[in-house]
């Protein structure tokens, strides 16, 4: 990384607990999961079924969060610009837990009717990143509690002009 303040380069190196966390990323985990978002025709927050994934991800969630040693909660967000909903899952900070750390990905896909088709299944976009999510989630679970919250969203609505993240964001 480079830091334009100053002449010299920083080099940010993992520590030993965050190389060991990286040694458990599943490949097969990460490639079924898109899979099966992926076997959702699409994930169109305008769609006449706009959460019909969404019960489906959070049961997905729920399992992994099942046994946690520490406080973690799922939940479903509404929104007033889009029927879809968005997924936050917060994990409570052992000492910090006013400070949060965010990540997020969405999780629709968009109708891709406008090329003839009505199929968007979402692969690449963003069920790769909604994969990844999980994935980054199961792996929390086998770590001690985090100092800091932790909250994950899936966003909704996103591929309609980041209606979740801009509403969660307010």
């Amino acid at each position: 990384i480079r830091n334009s303040s100053f002449s010299s380069h920083v080099f940010i190196q993992p520590n030993d607990e965050i190389k060991a966390a990286i040694q458990l990323v599943n490949d097969a985990k990460l490639e079924a999961h898109v899979k099966w978002l992926s076997s959702f025709a699409n994930r169109y927050h305008r769609d006449a079924k706009p959460n019909k994934h969404i019960d489906p991800v959070i049961e997905v969630i729920e399992d992994i969060i099942e046994d946690s040693p520490f406080p973690v909660s799922v939940e479903k967000v509404s929104h007033q610009n889009t029927k879809q909903h968005s997924i936050r899952v917060r994990i409570q900070g052992a000492e910090r837990s006013d400070e949060v750390v965010v990540l997020g990905g969405h999780l629709d896909s968009i109708n891709g009717s406008f090329f003839g088709k009505r199929l968007a299944p979402g692969a690449d976009d963003n069920a790769s990143g909604s994969s990844n999510l999980l994935e980054i989630l199961r792996i929390l679970m086998l770590q001690e509690q985090p100092e800091r919250s932790i909250e994950i969203f899936w966003y909704a609505g996103e591929e309609g002009g980041l209606i979740g993240s801009a509403e969660i964001a307010k």
